[in-house]
């Protein structure tokens, strides 16, 4: 297996993400859907209200903020590089999840669809922009929380 050096790409030519890059920034996603296709939707309760959680390598994390980031920073690819990206699924798999909704199979498909979706069009962008888009949207997440 050979390694490539990004910062040695030449001008002007798009570096595509490697597998393992495409499966690093996937991680996350892949587990909480992997989840979700189990039927393993966990809850812990914070301050008196229960909200849905995944396993992580480090333990337990709320699921609904990390999916909030993962939508907004495919927005912002979506608008940066101008494609189209239909992100329903997951904006209706926060909605049932934040009122306590059972989630259908059919969700979870949608779900899982559009992640695969997300990942076949994640592997054509230049790793050099999408590095500088999710930068960009981690700022502006904190400024938001800062606010």
């Amino acid at each position: 297996m050979t390694s490539r050096k990004h910062s040695q790409a030449p001008r002007g030519r798009i570096v595509r993400p490697t597998i393992f890059e495409v499966n690093q920034a996937f991680e996350l996603i892949d587990q909480m859907v992997d989840q979700l296709i189990a039927g393993e939707l966990e809850y812990a309760c914070d301050n008196g209200v229960d909200m849905p959680v995944f396993r992580t390598r480090s333990g337990v994390e709320p699921m609904i903020p990390p999916l909030e980031g993962w939508i907004a920073v495919w927005q912002r690819f979506a608008d940066g590089f101008g494609f189209e990206l239909d992100q329903s699924a997951l904006t209706t798999l926060i909605n049932k999840l934040s009122s306590n909704e059972i989630l259908r199979l059919s969700d979870v498909a949608s779900v899982q669809l559009c992640v695969m979706q997300q990942r076949t069009i994640y592997r054509q962008l230049d790793v050099y922009r999408i590095r500088s888009y999710a930068v960009t949207e981690q700022i502006a997440i904190q400024l938001e929380q800062a606010a």
